[in-house]
């Protein structure tokens, strides 16, 4: 679980609770887990909210489903999508249709970025690095799956944030040993 989780589920539900057709972004450098954000977001409210992962949008065809899925719980929604998976030409089209209908849709849309110009209080973006103690987290959890790699990820949480990906993590995990990267800090990690 990255620490980023908790203020996009809040974000989340305080759209939610108002009831309005809102767009939330989630902006990630890739492989630093912001799929498995928004899905863990949508994860945690689907008991309480009806959730939907967005794969492709055909405006009329969507705006239905969503429209049906709304009558039915008269609740409003949570669609989750990919940038890679979507147009923007076709989010705004469902957007307007959603909005004009009365259909309350927060939609959480999840961008993979290198770069960041700015945040709004519609946006948040994570970082590719883990802070220290997400990386010791990810070394205790990946450790615990994979017993006989402890050491290898252990070694990893210890080289510090700047090092340590979610991706390196996966990397360890599965068997394959993370790159080794010298600190150029350290005259002698060069040699």
């Amino acid at each position: 679980d990255r620490e980023i989780t908790a203020s996009v589920e809040a974000m989340v539900l305080r759209d939610l609770q108002t009831r309005a057709t809102s767009r939330l972004n989630l902006y990630h450098w890739p492989g630093s887990g912001g799929t498995t954000v928004a899905r863990r977001v949508a994860w945690n409210l689907h008991n309480a909210w009806p959730v939907v992962m967005l794969q492709r949008i055909t405006v009329g065809e969507t705006v239905e489903r969503l429209r049906r899925l709304f009558n039915a719980t008269a609740l409003p929604i949570l669609a989750v999508l990919e940038g890679a998976d979507t147009s923007a030409d076709a989010l705004e089209g469902l957007y307007t249709e959603l909005k004009a209908g009365n259909i309350p849709v927060v939609f959480l849309h999840v961008l993979r970025r290198f770069d960041v110009e700015s945040r709004t209080d519609r946006s948040e973006y994570l970082p590719g690095q883990l802070t220290s103690s997400e990386s010791n987290r990810f070394a205790l959890t990946y450790a615990k799956a994979v017993p006989a790699r402890r050491l290898q990820l252990e070694a990893l949480s210890q080289r510090g944030p700047r090092y340590a990906t979610p991706f390196e993590y996966a990397l360890a995990g599965i068997g394959r040993p993370a790159p080794i990267v010298p600190d150029p800090s350290d005259p002698t990690a060069l040699v």
